[in-house]
């Protein structure tokens, strides 16, 4: 309440947050009931949506030989995302279906099993349902692409020379650029955080 001085404006929120964030906040419950505004659950869906980043850039550097046929599971997953938005608008289980297909992507690149063929495939489904849900993850200039890669080959570089505190303070730089490294068995990947002023 104001006399309590705990009230937060639209605004607020926003510049603490960011869109995403507050987009999966009130997806997740249903749009025909009042939904209590908490920091807690802010802070799941922050945890959300680093799942839903780490998914779509492990599907944009995707390169492995090895993988599963999962063409069938993708097409299940988008059914059954479709229903849930025909049946009175449940974005609460849509967004269910929507996080399958980021586990089961990120379970397979975590297993080096996430080929360029099943990339293609579950990258369209993501894209698809990101754009329904007016999720976006932010774009990035080539320049920036250039840098990024230049600095990851300067630092596998200098692991590989054994130099590790040129190498760590390299990661830290791109720390600061919120880029997170992925390390895999025989290659580094990178991803670009959107920055939330709310995270610790």
């Amino acid at each position: 309440s104001k006399s309590l001085g705990n009230t937060k404006s639209i605004k607020q929120v926003l510049e603490n947050w960011g869109s995403n964030i507050i987009r999966l906040f009130c997806l997740s419950g249903h749009y025909s009931k009042v939904i209590d505004y908490s920091e807690e659950m802010l802070k799941e869906n922050l945890t959300k949506w680093r799942q839903v980043e780490t998914c779509y850039f492990e599907l944009i550097h995707a390169n492995n030989e090895n993988q599963e046929n999962i063409s069938e599971d993708i097409r299940k997953i988008g059914i059954e995302f479709d229903k849930s938005l025909e049946s009175d608008f449940n974005t609460h289980l849509a967004l269910s279906a929507f996080f399958q297909l980021v586990k089961e992507t990120n379970r397979l690149a975590a297993e080096e099993k996430l080929g360029k063929e099943n990339a293609i495939i579950i990258k369209k489904e993501f894209e698809r349902i990101s754009n329904i849900l007016g999720l976006i993850i932010p774009e990035m200039n080539q320049n920036e692409k250039h840098e990024i890669d230049n600095l990851i080959l300067n630092r596998e570089k200098l692991r590989k020379e054994k130099q590790f505190g040129k190498a760590d303070k390299i990661r830290d730089e791109l720390n600061e650029m919120n880029i997170e490294l992925i390390d895999h068995k025989e290659r580094t990947i990178w991803m670009k955080k959107e920055k939330i002023k709310s995270e610790k």
